[in-house]
């Protein structure tokens, strides 16, 4: 699984510790991607990379069987919803607007830091965890 998180400064959302959430794509266009940077407060998001804003940011919510939501945000959040392998399509204005704060102005690249930093703590500590299982097994 290739590893998600949300540059969202002030996001600490990650697919390893927030699976069940979707991550929208910065988009590629150069305008499209300049108003998603301004809109995060960020300077730039760079193009050596596949940048992802979590769903926190947006007008969706979690597809359920029970409530569908029509999402404000998406062009086809029901067919999202009812095929479940489709992509999700923002309407085309659309740029993340929910719970942006950037008190500190960190950069993309610290935020990208932090999330790999994250995530290497979290496959340690996994890792130091099956290791003293396996020694308290050969122990016993």
């Amino acid at each position: 699984m290739v590893f998600k998180f949300c540059v969202v400064p002030s996001c600490n959302t990650t697919n390893e510790n927030h699976p069940e959430k979707l991550f929208l794509t910065v988009p590629k266009n150069p305008v499209r991607r300049e108003s998603w940077a301004r809109a995060i407060k960020v300077s730039h998001i760079p193009f050596n990379g596949k940048y992802c804003v979590c769903e926190d940011h947006f007008n969706v919510s979690f597809c359920n069987i029970e409530i569908i939501k029509l999402s404000e945000d998406s062009i086809n959040w029901l067919y999202y919803c009812t095929m479940g392998t489709a992509n999700l399509l923002l309407k085309p204005n659309v740029v993340p607007h929910k719970f942006i704060n950037n008190p500190s102005n960190s950069t993309l690249e610290s935020q990208v830091h932090e999330a790999r930093k994250r995530s290497l703590g979290a496959v340690y500590d996994e890792a130091a965890s099956i290791s003293k299982k396996i020694k308290n097994w050969r122990g016993k």
